[in-house]
């Protein structure tokens, strides 16, 4: 026997199956986009930790030379033994932070191939620059506006949604049809020992008596396409706030690059080169100069750490519309 889809009920299975494939392809471009948001960002950590460590090799470079002109000063006795203590004090710090980074090195590239889906110990081959990489791919996709406009088309989270509450509207149309009679067609085949074989047609209609049953299907299909309606809202409200925090992120890096690598990275660095000179010839103290040398490194870092997240705010905004 096989029912006859009357009342478009073939239609409609079709239709929703549809849906479902539609919010199906939308969820693997959302998984797709996560992992190449993830991606990104374990590269900028990455790129993060590679300048950190160049910032901490030019500091211990530059702690020696300090510690050198403090050997000399105090063998002239023109520097008291607490001044060349310290020095030799901050350059083994210095020294013992950079074997940090190097440690930390090895475990931001271990993340990083864990989201390449590579194992932990494989090599990065190529030369990775933090500037450079920020320099190409650093750039907003489009004006803030422009994005909360595309935001509702684009973002594949949204999409899935929007094709499961078509499902649910469908599936409501369905339901609506539980009530309405089936109609079955068929054939039937009887073999006796007191008489031949005969083969006769079928044809039945069901008889929706169970009234209560059908109401409550509707009512239950109903109910699912209310909620589904209600967290399709729901997040377009938070996917929207997501993306207002990622354009904050991003705008505050901004500031905070053009400050520190426009302006206090430069006056920093002219400290620290007036404060060993006059180190040097007498007229400032150590503390002048390890001051002017602290400075300088929370500068630098404040300027990589910003670019650092400005790619990490670009590869979220990316991630909420990859198309």
């Amino acid at each position: 026997s096989q029912e006859i889809p009357i009342f478009n009920r073939r239609g409609m299975s079709i239709e929703q199956a549809k849906s479902s494939e539609l919010a199906a392809k939308a969820r693997l471009t959302q998984v797709r986009a996560e992992i190449a948001a993830n991606v990104v960002q374990a590269f900028s950590e990455y790129l993060y930790v590679l300048e950190n460590q160049a910032l901490q090799r030019d500091l211990v470079q530059l702690l020696e030379q300090f510690s050198s002109i403090a050997e000399q000063r105090y063998a002239a006795g023109d520097a008291a033994m607490g001044d060349l203590l310290r020095a030799q004090n901050a350059l083994d710090e210095a020294r013992s932070e950079y074997d940090n980074l190097q440690a930390m090195r090895f475990s931001q590239r271990a993340r990083l191939n864990s989201a390449l889906g590579r194992d932990a110990r494989a090599e990065l081959h190529g030369d990775y620059a933090l500037e450079a990489s920020h320099r190409e791919f650093a750039h907003l996709p489009a004006a803030p506006d422009t994005l909360y406009e595309q935001l509702k088309e684009n973002n594949p989270a949204l999409l899935a949604l929007r094709a499961d509450v078509k499902s649910l509207v469908v599936a409501q149309d369905i339901a609506n049809t539980s009530g309405l009679p089936r109609l079955m067609i068929g054939a039937e085949y009887m073999n006796t020992n007191m008489a031949s074989d005969t083969v006769t047609g079928m044809l039945s209609v069901s008889l929706p008596i169970w009234r209560a049953n059908y109401r409550a299907q509707r009512e239950a299909a109903e109910a699912d396409l209310a909620s589904g309606l209600h967290e399709l809202e729901a997040s377009e409200l938070a996917i929207q706030a997501e993306l207002s925090m990622a354009l904050y992120e991003w705008q505050d890096a901004e500031r905070n690059r053009v400050l520190y690598g426009d302006v206090l990275i430069g006056r920093a660095e002219q400290a620290v080169a007036s404060s060993l000179s006059n180190y040097q010839s007498g007229s400032a103290s150590f503390t002048d100069v390890i001051t002017s040398q602290q400075e300088w490194l929370s500068f630098a870092l404040a300027h990589r750490r910003a670019m650092a997240n400005q790619l990490a705010a670009v590869a979220t905004i990316h991630a909420l519309m990859p198309t």
